[in-house]
């Protein structure tokens, strides 16, 4: 799907995590998340084409400083 830049600020980014042994793993950064999608049906989504672990975390954010800013507190490398 390509998004235009007037249609963009609809939009937003979700950061998919997973950690094992206290070490998080970038799982996935999904862009064109629709901002009225709620989290579960985010990850319905997601869950209709990868596995489900008992450990993902989903993040949702509006830049991709916040992105940054995420895997850097959580230390995952990027």
């Amino acid at each position: 799907m390509r998004v235009s830049l007037e249609d963009w600020r609809y939009y937003m980014y979700c950061v998919v995590l997973n950690k094992i042994k206290d070490i998080y793993i970038l799982r996935h950064i999904i862009y064109d998340i629709d901002k009225n999608d709620s989290l579960n049906i985010i990850k319905e989504k997601y869950y209709a084409n990868y596995n489900k672990t008992s450990t993902d975390e989903f993040h949702l954010c509006q830049t991709k400083t916040e992105i940054s800013d995420i895997l850097s507190a959580l230390k995952v490398s990027h």
